[in-house]
């Protein structure tokens, strides 16, 4: 039986947490700045980042590894309707709409 290593640290706007085995290492970092948070996860495998920023009532959300690189940005239009059209490296284009019904209901509509 392997048994795992954790490290970590906590600061509030910055966490840290390392997991290592023998066969498997892990890195993951989590940073907040007023709107916007960072995560960054590396392995041996996969190293990942992403960005979340919010600003009034937009969303700005890039999400990039070595191999797929992705952007969303969604946009509140009122109290019951979302909308977010998503683009990624390989062209592939989406958009979801989100209308809450009420009652912590809500109808979601993607076309890719």
């Amino acid at each position: 039986e392997e048994a795992d290593v954790v490290l970590g640290y906590d600061n509030g706007s910055t966490n840290v947490r390392l997991t290592a085995s023998a066969d498997n290492q892990e890195v993951n970092v989590k940073h907040s700045l007023d709107n916007t948070k960072i995560e960054l996860t590396a392995s041996a495998d996969n190293q990942e980042i992403s960005i979340d920023h919010q600003m009034d009532n937009t969303n700005i959300r890039l999400t990039a590894s070595a191999d797929n690189q992705e952007v969303t940005i969604s946009q509140q239009l009122d109290a019951n309707n979302r909308v977010a059209p998503t683009i990624n490296n390989r062209g592939d284009i989406s958009v979801e709409w989100e209308r809450s019904l009420g009652d912590d209901s809500t109808l979601t509509a993607r076309l890719k």
